[in-house]
């Protein structure tokens, strides 16, 4: 078992060193199982949402107009200098602002931060003074809750927010791994000066000068440094006010001190929302974990602490905690989901691999490469900081068919050098060597389709989920191909060898029973066989008929047929010109757009048919006209399917030398029936599901409900939904209010689907109604980024907000009567009437006021002024100046409010006017002009852009002036064909990468080409499955076209490679062709069938309730994977004997031309 003297290199060094390359291994497996158990668990990877930062300001008790021209406008105005700015967006509702600002995709988020911080602090002295505190997020998974839970309570008292604050979220804090806990719904601690108005007015005393000496008194400051006696102090001034007589007694003016016109109190206010639980009093919250956590590990650890909570003494009978959502099961029921479907598809992969190689040790050792290859892939994201999520797993279970062609195509070379007569050893080392080259180059092509995907494109999102699927996958199959190349060889050259008497007797009885489906395939193969040489036959039969009689008369068939497409271009010269005069107003139009298309086709079908019937009939009918010989034995002979298929093929490419024109015509008429499939096949945008475990219901009330009015209405309707929850089966009903509206969230504890979901919130629809004053939305709001598959938006934009308001209150109406669009809701329906003031200029400046005061005057009546915080004993807690409210509820004394002058005081009603208007509840801004956003439901999400493109055209109706626009640059269907656009172009160099590489091994320009003829196949046979299946085509099944790329012109390469060699041992380029085939027909069905099988689960499996939908993806690659493969056995070496053709043509014709070149003999 030596090596001959002429084995030398890489190969038979690794051979001749199976213990060290053993050990090599073993560390390998080693260390991944080392990262596979330190590897932090996430739901998504960090970046999902791309380069956006949101900043979040508090404005306390101001109003959405007022946001927005005095908050959001300032704001944007310094973030317009931030570099690689892409989009500001604002919504400025009651009492906050949102802003979103985009970057551009290779922006340094964490410089951009920095950048966004600083232009805030730029913004502030132009803010106004009841601004409260500005937040900034970063945009991540790491950002998002990894858990959302209720504490429920029998009675809400102050104990239970003592306990809440100081022992639940203490305990809860300190837990390893969690970075931020928020409870909602405690009842916040707060100092209010409450004035009494009666005796404000009596004492004259001017409120404004009040607060302004308020806020310079209660201060604490550095005053600087001093020294004395070589000692260096800080002096510090400190002017807090300490305790409630201390403020009582501050004084006013000489004889009038704080208490003689106000009342000093400690209050509990409603910090955000109250909420109930299944009916009962609770608080909400959300717990995050830190970066580098373990998702699952931090759940665990949370969950063992909420035990504890029911045994803790002082605790049971108070606070009981009930977990609604958890990222950490919801990982660990995908990935197990995965796990399932991965183990399915490697079963049925390596089940392939022993019905082709027929011994277990060698597809033992084949199928090491599943396992070998994910670990150190998940070993690679560990050590590059990645993490292990949802989408790591898919890319991973994507390619576990894939994951053993590369040794599939190795063993098969070492077990044919066996059966050659080979040593074993020498066989290993000839195998390997023989297809090293092409099984690398190979997996190249696959690895390099994924780098337009990753590194190409506008859409963050869909680059971070190609990134975090893609990654691991390019891994993993450069791994398998280190498998193949270094471990395979030195294995296999040990246990290739003779069957054991017992493996004999075994593979015996197994071969018998075998018998019995291989003959009923041979009966099965008899019939459409004979059918189809007679087919066959009379074809033949009809083409000599048919020449014998066109031939004579093909000038005037021919001018006929010019005359035909000259008249169905002529009458489709008005519909181009309607389609152009409708699409200049904006308006599509399919059926004149049709009528221009089928014009154009008809004219140049009948130009083509009369070429061929001039050119090319006659010689055809020349040509000696033999009909196909019947096959002397219609049933297959042998036991063997593989040599039954290779026997095929050879008959196939046989026929095929010979007619290769005709065999050429008859793929192209294979090809031009993909128009069937793209004219009939819909595509979603891309986007995810939305949420199936939860039906959120909205409600919205008059403005004029108290918050324990809010809470009794919400009543009621929870106690009809709890009538409704047995025969629904939700588990938990959790409602959160406050004044003016609240939500109430049916939760189910597994995730029923989007079509229970839909089922659903149509049955409430019709039993659950609004009461007088009230209005229910069954949808959840989205904002115009957030890519939904359910939801669509609508947007118009202005520049004077009330116009504005105007308009898309006449848009809602009209996407209401839209077929398809259900739950058309925008903000302003659910906005409060405002009062409005009107100050008369004239008469107030007759009475010596200014506007400002007398706006200032009312913002102090009704909302009061926040003062420097109150420093109590071991906190601050706000303090807040403002009348009683019951002596200022009514618009009486807003009318009689006192506005103080220099010289006077004046009642606001001398000068002003009190009027009622709706105003927005919220009011957005995208990259500086106001906005009026309109969501709505689709009853198909395959529908979205179709329905999309007719609610605009719908809103074309509106005759809005000009500064007024529809924003259809940000719908879905811009977006969708955004992605499509930059889809196509990663698909495009994704070919011109592939092509490059192969020109590497070919050394050739002109014969990748044959290679890449298989590409046009796949895509053919990728939407025919699709549409055969009734699957939706959307932008991750287009995805799925381009991995698809660089899967099947890898069967191509091996192909093309083995013909290349085969041309050095014969002179006959057919027979080169022929015995080049047979040889790769094997392992082209083995890596292709143990690529379908292991993407069957994916492609077969339920839709995820959560995430993204994977079936259009696996659908296209198996599909497209399977029709490949025949016409790769087929057409690719025919196009190899015409580029070879047109290689030598060329090649003469430069060396003729060029001086003192020879034409070729």
């Amino acid at each position: 078992m030596s090596l001959a003297p002429q084995e030398r290199g890489l190969y038979a060094t690794l051979v001749r060193r199976p213990v060290g390359v053993g050990v090599l291994f073993v560390t390998l497996i080693l260390l991944g199982l080392i990262a596979y158990a330190r590897i932090p668990l996430q739901m998504m990877p960090d970046g999902i949402s791309g380069s956006r930062l949101t900043v979040m300001v508090s404005h306390p008790g101001s109003s959405a107009s007022e946001n927005e021209e005095k908050v959001a406008r300032v704001i944007e105005e310094q973030f317009r200098t931030l570099p690689d700015l892409k989009d500001i967006s604002s919504r400025s509702s009651e009492g906050s602002v949102d802003i979103s600002v985009s970057f551009n995709g290779s922006s340094d988020m964490g410089l951009a931060k920095a950048e966004l911080r600083d232009r805030i602090e730029r913004a502030r002295p132009n803010l106004p003074s009841t601004v409260d505190r500005i937040f900034v997020w970063a945009h991540g998974d790491g950002d998002l809750p990894m858990m959302f839970l209720g504490f429920l309570i029998a009675e809400r008292t102050p104990e239970m927010d003592y306990l809440l604050e100081h022992e639940i979220q203490r305990r809860i804090e300190a837990v390893d791994g969690v970075s931020r806990v928020q409870i909602f719904g405690t009842l916040e601690d707060s100092v209010r000066i409450l004035l009494d108005e009666d005796r404000v007015r009596a004492a004259r005393l001017d409120i404004g000068s009040l607060v302004a000496a308020l806020m310079r008194d209660n201060f604490a400051q550095p005053m600087g440094e001093v020294t004395d006696g070589g000692r260096r102090f800080l002096l510090r001034s400190d002017m807090r006010m300490r305790s409630f007589a201390e403020i009582e007694n501050y004084p006013i003016r000489e004889g009038l001190r704080l208490k003689d016109v106000a009342s000093v109190v400690r209050a509990k206010t409603v910090r955000d929302q109250l909420t109930r639980i299944d009916g009962r009093d609770a608080y909400y919250g959300m717990i995050q974990k830190e970066s580098t956590a373990n998702m699952v590990e931090v759940s665990h650890a949370l969950r063992d602490l909420f035990e504890d909570f029911e045994t803790d003494p002082k605790l049971t009978g108070k606070i009981g905690v009930s977990v609604f959502f958890d990222q950490a099961k919801f990982i660990e029921v995908s990935l197990g989901q995965l796990s399932q479907t991965a183990l399915w598809g490697g079963g049925l992969s390596v089940l392939v691999l022993l019905m082709f190689l027929r011994r277990v040790r060698m597809t033992l050792c084949v199928a090491l490469s599943i396992p070998a290859s994910a670990l150190l892939a998940i070993t690679w994201e560990h050590f590059t900081g990645g993490s292990f999520n949802v989408l790591t797993m898919t890319g991973l279970t994507l390619g576990i068919g894939m994951l053993v062609d590369n040794s599939v195509v190795v063993m098969e070379s070492i077990a044919r050098q066996r059966s050659e007569g080979k040593g074993p050893l020498d066989a290993a080392v000839s195998g390997a060597r023989d297809v090293g080259l092409a099984i690398s180059l190979a997996t190249l092509t696959t690895v390099v389709v994924f780098l337009p995907l990753i590194f190409m494109g506008g859409d963050p999102m869909l680059r971070v989920m190609l990134g975090a699927m893609g990654i691991p996958l390019c891994i993993s199959l450069l791994v398998s191909l280190f498998v193949a190349l270094i471990f395979l060889p030195v294995v296999s050259a040990r246990i290739l060898g003779e069957r054991s008497q017992t493996a004999e007797r075994i593979a015996t009885i197994m071969g018998g029973v075998m018998l019995v489906p291989v003959r009923a395939i041979a009966g099965l193969i008899t019939v459409p066989r004979a059918a189809f040489h007679w087919g066959l036959a009379a074809g033949h039969r009809a083409i000599r008929l048919s020449l014998r009689l066109l031939v004579p008369l093909r000038w005037p068939l021919s001018a006929a047929l010019l005359g035909a497409g000259a008249l169905a271009l002529g009458r489709a010269g008005p519909a181009r010109d309607l389609v152009q005069q409708m699409n200049g107003l904006g308006v599509p139009s399919l059926a004149a757009s049709l009528s221009v298309n089928g014009g154009t086709s008809a004219a140049a079908g009948s130009i083509i048919a009369a070429l061929l019937l001039i050119f090319v009939a006659p010689r055809w009918r020349r040509r000696p006209g033999l009909p196909p010989q019947r096959p002397s034995r219609l049933r297959p002979q042998g036991t063997s399917v593989l040599a039954w298929i290779q026997e095929a093929n050879r008959s196939l490419l046989t026929w095929t030398m010979r007619h290769r024109l005709l065999a050429s015509l008859a793929a192209m008429g294979a090809l031009s029936s993909v128009s069937i499939p793209m004219g009939k096949m819909s595509m979603a945008a891309f986007g995810r599901e939305e949420e199936s475990s939860q039906v959120e219901i909205r409600l919205d009330m008059e403005d004029n409900f108290t918050l324990a009015e809010v809470s009794d209405e919400i009543a009621l309707y929870e106690g009809q939904l709890e009538g409704m929850r047995e025969e629904l089966g939700f588990a938990h009903m959790v409602t959160r209010f406050r004044v003016g509206g609240g939500k109430l969230e049916l939760q189910w504890d597994d995730r029923p689907g989007v079509e229970k979901m839909e089922a659903t919130r149509a049955r409430l629809r019709k039993e659950l109604q609004p009461r007088p004053g009230q209005k229910l939305i069954f949808s959840k709001e989205t904002g115009m980024d957030v890519a939904s598959r359910q939801f669509v938006h609508f947007q118009l934009r202005g520049t004077n907000p009330e116009q504005l308001e105007q308009f898309g209150m006449q848009a809602v109406k009209i996407l209401r009567n839209v077929p398809g669009l259900a739950d058309v809701t925008t903000s302003l329906e659910s906005a409060p009437e405002q009062v409005r003031l009107q100050i008369d200029r004239e008469a107030a400046t007759t009475y010596g006021v200014t506007s400002n005061a007398a706006i200032q005057s009312l913002t102090w009546a009704l909302r009061g002024a926040a003062l420097p915080r109150y420093q109590d004993v071991d906190r601050e807690l706000p303090l807040i100046i403002e009348y009683d409210e019951e002596e200022v509820a009514g618009l009486d004394t807003i009318r009689d409010l006192s506005v103080f002058t220099a010289t006077s005081v004046v009642p606001l009603s001398a000068f002003s006017e009190i009027e009622f208007q709706p105003g927005a509840g919220q009011i957005r801004r995208w990259n500086g002009k106001i906005t009026f956003d309109i969501q709505a439901r689709v009853d198909n999400p395959s529908r979205q852009t179709e329905l999309v493109k007719a609610g605009y055209a719908a809103l074309q109706a509106l005759e809005m002036p000009r500064g007024f626009s529809l924003g259809m640059d940000d719908s879905a269907a811009a977006r969708q064909a955004e992605e499509v656009n930059e889809l196509t172009n990663a698909l495009l160099l994704s070919v011109v990468l592939i092509f490059l590489l192969m020109g590497i091994l070919f050394e050739s320009l002109l014969l990748p080409i044959s290679v890449l003829t298989t590409i046009p196949f796949a895509i053919l046979g990728a939407l025919w499955t699709i549409y055969l299946t009734g699957t939706t085509m959307d932008s991750v099944g287009f995805i799925g076209l381009i991995i698809l790329v660089g899967v099947v012109v890898n069967n191509g390469i091996v192909l093309i490679d083995k013909i290349h060699r085969s041309r050095g041992s014969t002179a006959n380029r057919t027979e080169a062709v022929l015995a080049g085939s047979a040889a790769r027909v094997r392992p082209i069905l083995m890596t292709a069938l143990t690529t379908v099988f292991g993407l069957l689960p994916m492609a077969l499996g339920e839709a995820s309730n959560d995430g993204i939908d994977y079936r259009a993806l696996a659908t296209c690659v198996a599909g497209g994977l399977v029709i490949s493969t025949f016409f790769t056995l087929w057409i690719v070496p025919l196009a190899y004997t015409v580029m070879d053709d047109l290689t030598h043509t060329l090649g003469g014709t430069l060396r003729s031309n060029l001086p003192g070149g020879r034409k070729r003999s």
